[in-house]
């Protein structure tokens, strides 16, 4: 997020003690937000923008892993590799209540994903919940391949939560299958609906649904269906996102990327069709967010998939001992030195993008 985004927030903060920002172009909202966690947004945008690795609040976002493990086999997902499955399990209840304990004098907002499939935790719904009793915007995601299970469904729609990001990445079954490996197109639409239907029945305004596809050169050409899907099944936004070509490689995989340049996220070298670097992102990662996958791990970033960088893990060491801890603190140092360092850093999804956000268009149904 800009800093320009960034103080609007804050502004909004100070005069309304209202939480109100644009992620992935949706809307989040908390009112009546505490001074004290407004006073510590205003210590971690110091922080951020002096790059002092000694940090003087906690972070206000958090991303937390609900589960390690998929139901699908998406190439070049990370969730998929060896090192990744070896790790996989769902997040526990208790864990995620002693996260969020440990965080809801400074939480704002909480991402529920990370290299798996959140909807095969069986306890989603309560942790959305609980999270939202503490005052904090909530967005979750799914592959829409479990939405035929109507209790569950109906958990998470009265849970709170704010937004549901829906992956259906075609509007075909053959073009959905491309990269959706294991995915069944007709249930993805049939779940899609009654999960729309149940909503409606219940009456309730949130969350939105958010009907998203990952814009490529295989399924490009079915944008206009994909908005005529979205229109069909009476979801509440449809998200165009563009694509990273080179998220578990170490080449870029040229044949993704879509002819229409408004999809780009980045620029390429025309003779090596090489990422081209640019200097527009400014990560604030190291003091504005903190990251938690499934075994409790607190790991310095969500892109490092194995957590080659760790903090601490919230099963052994209390949040507060992690996140002020000489292993954090030594890492935002040497992020501030040479962000190279540090593989995950160097293969960042933002840090060579030429648009403002990764989703690139918002249609409203």
């Amino acid at each position: 997020m800009s800093l320009k985004k960034e103080i609007k927030i804050l502004l909004r903060l100070l005069f309304k003690r209202e939480y109100s920002a644009e992620i992935d172009l949706m809307e989040y909202r908390i009112p009546n937000v505490p001074v004290k966690k407004i006073i510590n947004y205003c210590l971690i945008q110091i922080n951020r923008f002096f790059e002092i690795p000694k940090v003087l609040g906690k972070p206000y976002k958090l991303q937390v892993e609900p589960m390690r493990g998929c139901n699908l086999k998406c190439p070049g997902c990370p969730a998929n590799k060896k090192n990744s499955r070896q790790r996989a399990g769902p997040l526990s209840l208790e864990l995620f209540k002693k996260f969020i304990d440990s965080t809801e004098d400074c939480a704002l907002f909480l991402t529920l994903w990370s290299w798996g499939e959140p909807f095969l935790n069986k306890n989603l719904p309560e942790m959305i919940r609980y999270a939202k009793s503490k005052n904090i915007a909530v967005v979750t995601s799914t592959n829409a391949n479990l939405l035929l299970n109507k209790e569950y469904n109906e958990r998470v729609l009265k849970s709170g939560l704010d937004n549901l990001i829906v992956a259906v990445d075609g509007a075909s079954p053959e073009t959905y299958g491309i990269y959706r490996k294991g995915g069944d197109f007709a249930r993805v639409v049939k779940g899609i609906r009654l999960l729309v239907s149940q909503k409606k029945k219940l009456g309730l305004e949130k969350p939105a649904i958010n009907l998203r596809m990952v814009v490529t050169s295989y399924n490009e050409h079915e944008i206009k269906e994909i908005r005529q899907l979205a229109g069909k099944l009476g979801v509440d936004a449809l998200t165009l996102k563009s694509v990273n070509p080179s998220l578990d490689s170490e080449t870029v995989n040229l044949s993704l990327i879509p002819k229409n340049k408004k999809y780009h996220r980045y620029e390429f070298s025309e003779e090596t069709g090489a990422i081209k670097k640019q200097e527009r992102f400014k990560c604030t990662f190291p003091w504005a967010q903190t990251t938690m996958f499934s075994d409790g791990t607190i790991a310095a970033c969500e892109a490092d998939v194995n957590a080659s960088v760790k903090f601490g893990n919230l099963l052994k060491e209390s949040f507060g001992s992690i996140w002020f801890g000489r292993k954090a603190e030594n890492f935002r140092k040497q992020f501030v030195k040479k962000k190279e360092a540090f593989r995950f850093c160097e293969k960042c999804s933002y840090r060579n993008m030429i648009i403002g956000s990764c989703t690139v268009e918002k249609v409203e149904i």
